[in-house]
């Protein structure tokens, strides 16, 4: 198993393994800066992912005290007969889309309707709004928490490491030259809308965060998982290191469509193999409601059971 955080839900895209992002509290503390995923966990098969919520940062004491943490590993045995997944229609025909992938996933789906479970379409139009609330939040939440704020930023509910924000705070002081080409745009980008226009953009992108939210809960209302890609396209080739700064800053940016929205939303999210497009591998995301990860890893481990194990590109065989 491994652990790994990414912005966008990039820990989720486009690779041979099953990446888990958990809940998090919607309405608890202060609001995270930035739209950044928390702590994830991936592994090449699903049950070493649902070992994750036990121990992840918050829950040794660092989360709401009516919140309990569940067996998730227990729960795996619960049948999963009669869920209903929402099939969300905006996941899918994005302009930079690949109809195999589009059509890997909705196989995916039929392989779950046959093990028990049903699906329908779902419309849920403000998921075409979630890049561009993410992109604005992570863009001035970014340069303030993970720059100016030295990775932590200030005011918020958990653990801080005082020597890394120490080392880390004066490294990037002493050479921003080292920064990836992202996060200079970010950096660009954030402070430029901070100094002008005090953060005027990032407060109106956090408003409309809960309508977002909003839309998503009430498709959840009537389904208990959606699902959609994980990413629009398959895995692309990563840029030489001359590539010019528009290649690498759009390779950057294109696989989190489907998953930055639930970096602001805070949605549970699974990413499980679909399958293999021409020889590489393609995701078919889960998403669950707030603190409901377990029907998440259940739809997962359906799908595995089903599938009799994710299939992995020869390279990593």
């Amino acid at each position: 198993m491994a652990i790994g955080r990414a912005p966008g839900g990039e820990l989720n895209a486009g690779r041979p393994m099953v990446a888990l992002r958990p809940r998090v509290p919607a309405e608890s503390g202060p609001a995270r800066p930035c739209g950044y995923e928390l702590v994830s966990a991936a592994a090449r098969t699903e049950p070493p992912a649902t070992c994750w919520p036990w121990v992840g940062p918050w829950t040794r004491g660092r989360e709401p005290h009516d919140l309990a943490v569940e067996d998730y590993v227990g729960e795996l045995d619960r049948p999963t007969d009669g869920l209903r997944i929402g099939v969300v229609s905006e996941g899918f025909g994005h302009p930079d889309s690949d109809p195999a992938v589009d059509d890997a996933v909705r196989a995916a789906v039929e392989i779950l309707r046959d093990a028990g479970l049903t699906a329908e379409d779902v419309s849920i139009p403000w998921h075409l709004h979630g890049k561009n609330l993410w992109m604005i939040i992570n863009v001035a939440g970014g340069a303030a928490q993970m720059v100016d704020g030295n990775g932590y930023g200030l005011s918020q509910h958990g653990l801080y490491d005082p020597q890394l924000m120490e080392f880390y705070g004066a490294k990037w002081r002493e050479d921003g030259s080292q920064f990836s080409e992202t996060v200079k745009l970010m950096l660009l980008a954030g402070c430029y809308t901070l100094d002008r226009h005090h953060g005027t953009h990032y407060a109106m992108a956090r408003n409309l965060a809960p309508r977002l939210r909003a839309a998503y809960d009430e498709a959840l209302d009537r389904y208990d998982v959606l699902i959609m890609p994980t990413t629009p396209m398959q895995a692309s080739i990563i840029p030489a290191a001359d590539a010019p700064r528009e290649e690498v800053i759009a390779r950057a940016f294109e696989p989190v469509t489907n998953t930055c929205p639930l970096d602001v939303t805070g949605h549970p999210a699974c990413s499980v193999p679909a399958g293999l497009v021409n020889g590489l591998p393609t995701g078919m995301m889960i998403i669950g409601g707030h603190f409901d990860d377990a029907t998440v890893l259940r739809v997962a481990h359906t799908f595995e059971q089903a599938v009799g194990g994710f299939p992995a590109p020869v390279a990593c065989v």
